[in-house]
């Protein structure tokens, strides 16, 4: 009888647990289908209700892991994951980190996500190896930790396949040494890049900086040759008026070469009118507010002027031959109600 008893209790209990079970499955993949549909807040409800019905982890990761998908901030998102990661030997532990990091990243919390993004590469078998591998890189380089983060853009390069990923790694490896000024790496680093089957998004940037590098060495016949392909391929970049900017730099301070012919000279140096837009102490604040006048569909250099022995950043459109042509360019800013005024180069 006992036995009998026992056994009814077993099933009894095996049965719930089932019945627990696909109804947890069951209000999971309501959930999903709400987020699929957009309804972040009902599937919220839903997903939040479940919390208290089981300790299951596997259960538990997964509530969690969809209730960061309904976070409006990425301050709720972060607590979700972190419960994720405290719930130990579950299998969506490596997402939640990879996933967290990411968003630290995102936040500027570089450290954070530097420390998550380790803590992947520790799991040698990890899904996420490669990837966290490029973003630790570009962690470190966020940090200007350039030695890391060049060492890191090496081992992804090693095992990586995404190409715009790996161009980027093979580009910042570049920019590493050229804002470390170690310009003979640089150069060498752009030089890989520009002949290998990988350039293909960055090219006038590229040749940009590899004509700054030559530039701070002193190989003024590279550097130009450098810019004036900037000029003449990519005209339409906004690398473009910077090399012209270089040109007239080098020609003023009696550097230029054969490479240039007195047409060109004459076409640069006569660009003195700038239709300014704002000027800033800061380089980074410039930077912001170029972005904002591409959102707004302008396209607009920065360039540094000395006003009452300070200097400044300042964001304009240009450089254009005549006062006239600045003018056309002022007038059609007024009537967006876009203010600015025409600085004329020294």
């Amino acid at each position: 009888m006992l036995k009998k008893t026992l056994l009814f209790l077993s099933f009894f209990l095996l049965t719930i647990s089932y019945l627990i079970s696909s109804s947890i499955t069951y209000e999971i993949n309501k959930a999903k289908k709400e987020i699929k549909n957009n309804n972040y807040q009902t599937a919220e409800t839903i997903l939040k209700e479940l919390i208290p019905k089981t300790d299951d982890k596997k259960y538990l990761a997964e509530v969690y892991l969809l209730l960061t998908q309904c976070a409006e901030i990425s301050e709720e998102a972060i607590i979700y994951y972190k419960k994720i990661i405290n719930l130990s030997d579950n299998y969506l532990i490596e997402k939640a980190k990879f996933e967290l990091a990411q968003i630290y990243f995102c936040n500027k919390e570089y450290n954070n996500a530097e420390d998550l993004f380790a803590q992947i590469l520790q799991q040698t078998s990890s899904q996420y190896l490669k990837e966290s591998l490029y973003w630790i890189a570009q962690t470190c380089f966020c940090k200007k930790d350039y030695l890391n983060s060049i060492d890191y853009f090496n081992r992804y390069i090693a095992l990586g396949n995404d190409e715009v990923k790996l161009e980027l790694s093979m580009l910042n490896i570049g920019t590493a040494y050229f804002n470390m000024n170690i310009h003979s790496s640089a150069i060498e680093e752009y030089e890989n890049l520009e002949e290998s089957h990988l350039n293909k998004n960055f090219t006038p940037f590229l040749l940009y900086k590899l004509g700054v590098s030559y530039e701070n060495l002193s190989k003024y016949t590279e550097a130009i040759d450098c810019y004036k392909e900037v000029i003449n391929q990519y005209p339409y970049s906004q690398q473009r008026l910077l090399a012209e900017s270089k040109i007239v730099n080098l020609v003023e301070k009696g550097f230029y070469t054969s490479s240039l012919k007195m047409p060109e000279i004459n076409s640069y140096m006569n660009k003195k009118y700038i239709v300014q837009l704002a000027a800033f102490l800061n380089k980074e604040q410039a930077g912001k507010s170029k972005a904002e006048f591409l959102q707004k569909g302008y396209d607009t250099f920065i360039y540094e002027k000395v006003v009452k022995g300070k200097n400044y950043f300042a964001v304009g459109l240009g450089p254009y031959k005549t006062k006239t042509e600045a003018q056309y360019i002022q007038n059609k800013l007024k009537k967006n109600s876009i203010s600015s005024f025409i600085y004329k180069k020294p």
